[in-house]
């Protein structure tokens, strides 16, 4: 038995290899020859390069050219206590940049100094220490005679909140900050 399994097989091994010869291959040598003669087509040369001058990066005092630029932290940026109390019920004036109002007067009563802010439209508001102003939890610090001190919560970017100091002054139009 296993030797007419042999012959079989081989056999088909043979009608196969038979069967890859192809009776036309001339024609084909013949075609690829013809492809091979045809004219190519003209490439254009690859324009000259300009040369590469390479610039050595001496760092020196300044920073390294491909690392984050982070500021110094501000006072308070770190202090996780430093956050607005959403609880808090919001003052009228707290619905007004702070850069629109503008000190209209102060004046002291019983010993008390009040303020006296101007708003856009024109509505002369009193304030006293402690209340608030502005759309940054901004806080009245001190009241003094033609100045009004506030300190404001600032987002500094990185989930925290930092204070910054701006005033009010009678011969201003609006707040500035102080150093």
């Amino acid at each position: 038995m296993s030797g007419c399994r042999v012959r079989v097989a081989a056999l088909l091994l043979g009608l196969l290899l038979g069967g890859c010869q192809h009776p036309d291959i001339d024609a084909l040598d013949a075609h690829l020859q013809a492809l091979r003669e045809r004219p190519t087509g003209h490439v254009e040369a690859l324009p000259e390069q300009p040369l590469y001058h390479s610039i050595d990066y001496e760092p020196g005092e300044r920073r390294a050219p491909f690392t984050p630029w982070l500021p110094a932290a501000r006072a308070g940026a770190d202090d996780s206590t430093i956050r607005p109390d959403p609880q808090r019920p919001r003052d009228p004036l707290e619905s007004f940049a702070l850069d629109t109002l503008r000190l209209a007067g102060t004046f002291t009563i019983h010993g008390r100094t009040m303020a006296l802010i101007q708003t856009p439209d024109g509505e002369v508001v009193r304030l006293r220490p402690g209340e608030h102003l502005g759309e940054h939890d901004g806080r009245v610090e001190t009241i003094d005679s033609g100045r009004l001190v506030i300190v404001e919560l600032i987002a500094d970017g990185r989930g925290g909140f930092t204070t910054e100091r701006r005033q009010l002054t009678l011969s201003a139009t609006g707040a500035q900050r102080t150093p």
